[in-house]
């Protein structure tokens, strides 16, 4: 009797796997595709997604906006109805995905948005929308750009920590909160041309979205916040309607077809499977030694040897005739930064790659793409910072205040030169600096030879400075603005593929959905607590102690400055 219980159960779990592996949903004609969009986005999915049983599994940026581009082309879709409860996405990510909802309006089909709330990154996505509604009471915090700085260095000198830092050029300025007070001139002077950048193209895409000029955007600007009413009075949205209302605008009204993502995720494909293929290889996180993952200082972690391994098995797949190589990284460990750059040159050597920057192409981010055929960026990338920093942290003061002692005994001339308990000695400083050096003229060279520029060409555009894509492509630092498309256009035409062939698509790394972890996808779909507890915790000075520890045991970094965030 038992036996048989479990036989039923096995057949049932084989049958059940086999309907969450293989099932679709029907797209019915006339429908309008769903697009909720969440408040946090993944480039691909996390490397630990097979274990990690409560992940919640939904559609990354790339299945989005091919999901999105192919309803453009799909007769059975009609319309696209976004919705924004807020969203906390890097800028190129928005422009991502706007860029691809423009060219669904722009296939003569509908766009209708609404937003529960949300800034300026919620605002820029749903303008493009040909309708554009806001619930009664809700709020539309469009009011102007700001990027806040904090800084630890008081709060480290009353607990007795000393950070003993070193940086090669004025503007990598990633250890400033630990060193100083206040903006060194360099580093107020980089970022307040990211807040330029960032601030005109935002007028520009509002001003051709809802056919004003940009002084009228401008002055709308400054007269945020606004509540939804008085933003419909200002002409920033079309009506005031709450959900249900806006669902009867939609073809077929309330009882209209409708397909969520998720759905048309499922039932869209990466091509056809006889089609020449293009290898997606992802390159998401803060470069560490090692494999890839998520760590509580560190977050999502790129690791060299799993990137390494992804480039590998798209470089020796003869189907796969060129790789796009997206990259969202700050940069990180510079020795792993250096060992993904050769690891795409390799890659490069044998096939065409094409690197394509998202929010993040910065330091060691933009080091490994040094390797690939061209590099593509959206304008609010943020990219750049070639420059090297490091250091350590003399905790001498702070044993004393808690009544601690430490007596040190070694061998060897420097023995003690990361020593926790005392700074540099002006000969270990030296030493240390031309290590950086070192690494910074490697850097330099790298790119150089990338940008077919010379070093000092190059090195007048680095020391550490972050610019964003526009910036960089005014400076030869990429080679042109875009996204996906782009880079595909580019990937296919540099591998002999006609530019209206169908490709299929390879995704590395290889991360498959495991049964188990679809079932729980399918019987329970749970809001994302761990998005909202990391929003949670993002309060002033949180980013800089992880800095701390970023910064401690690894004194070479290609890393960018503290987290820009521009709202």
């Amino acid at each position: 009797g038992l036996l048989a219980v479990f036989v039923i159960c096995g057949a049932g779990l084989i049958a059940l796997g086999m309907w969450l592996g293989g099932h679709q949903v029907e797209v019915k004609s006339n429908s309008t595709l769903v697009v909720d969009l969440p408040d946090e986005i993944e480039e691909d999915l996390p490397p630990d997604v097979r274990t990690d049983f409560f992940y919640e599994d939904q559609p990354t940026l790339w299945e989005t906006v091919h999901a999105i581009r192919h309803a453009a082309k799909d007769p059975h879709i009609k319309a696209l109805f976004l919705k924004s409860e807020g969203i906390d996405w890097g800028w190129a990510k928005i422009e991502e995905l706007h860029d691809a909802i423009a060219d669904f309006a722009d296939s003569g089909k509908t766009v209708v948005a609404w937003m529960e709330g949300g800034d300026e990154r919620d605002y820029y996505l749903c303008s493009v929308a040909d309708e554009l509604y806001m619930p009664p009471a809700s709020m539309l915090r469009v009011d102007g750009f700001a990027a806040y700085v904090s800084f630890l260095k008081g709060t480290l000198d009353k607990v007795g920590i000393q950070a003993d830092m070193e940086h090669i050029g004025e503007f990598k300025d990633a250890a400033e909160p630990l060193t100083r007070k206040n903006m060194s001139e360099p580093s107020k002077e980089a970022l307040n041309a990211l807040l330029d950048d960032r601030y005109a193209d935002f007028v520009a895409g509002i001003a051709d979205a809802r056919g004003i000029t940009a002084e009228e955007v401008k002055q709308k600007v400054d007269q945020g916040p606004y509540r939804s009413e008085d933003a419909m009075a200002a002409g920033l949205v079309d009506s005031v309607l709450y959900e249900d209302e806006v669902e009867d605008l939609l073809p077929g009204g309330q009882d209209g077809s409708r397909i969520n993502l998720e759905d048309y995720v499922a039932h869209d494909s990466y091509g056809p499977i006889t089609a020449p293929r293009i290898g997606l290889v992802f390159a998401s996180g803060t470069i560490v030694p090692g494999k890839s993952g998520f760590d509580p200082v560190w977050g999502r972690t790129l690791g060299h040897e799993t990137l390494i391994k992804a480039l590998d098995e798209a470089k020796d797949d003869d189907k796969v005739k060129a790789i796009v190589l997206r990259v969202d990284s700050p940069g990180g460990d510079t020795y792993a930064s250096n060992a993904m750059w050769r690891a795409v040159r390799e890659a490069a050597k044998e096939k065409p790659v094409i690197a394509s920057f998202s929010d993040l192409a910065a330091s060691g981010g933009y080091y490994l793409a040094m390797g690939a055929d061209s590099l593509v960026a959206e304008p609010g990338t943020l990219t750049g910072s070639i420059g090297v920093l490091g250091g350590k942290f003399n905790l001498s003061g702070l044993y004393q205040k808690i009544g601690m002692s430490v007596e040190v005994l070694s061998r060897g001339e420097n023995a003690q030169f990361f020593s926790p308990v005392r700074n540099f000695t002006p000969a270990e400083r030296e030493k240390f600096v031309s290590q950086l050096w070192a690494d910074y003229k490697t850097f330099i060279g790298i790119v150089a030879q990338n940008r077919h520029q010379s070093p000092d060409e190059i090195d007048a555009l680095a020391r550490g400075r972050v610019w964003t894509g526009g910036q960089a492509y005014e400076r030869s630092l990429v080679d042109t603005l875009g996204g996906f498309e782009t880079a595909i256009a580019l990937a296919k035409k540099r591998a002999g593929i006609a530019s209206g062939t169908e490709v299929r698509y390879v995704v590395y790394p290889k991360v498959q959905r495991p049964f188990f972890r679809r079932l729980v996808d399918q019987l329970w779909n749970e809001p994302d607590d761990n998005a909202r507890l990391r929003k949670a915790v993002m309060i002033p000075g949180v980013d800089v102690i992880r800095s701390i520890a970023k910064l401690a045991g690894r004194p070479s970094l290609t890393w960018m400055p503290y987290t820009i965030e521009i709202h």
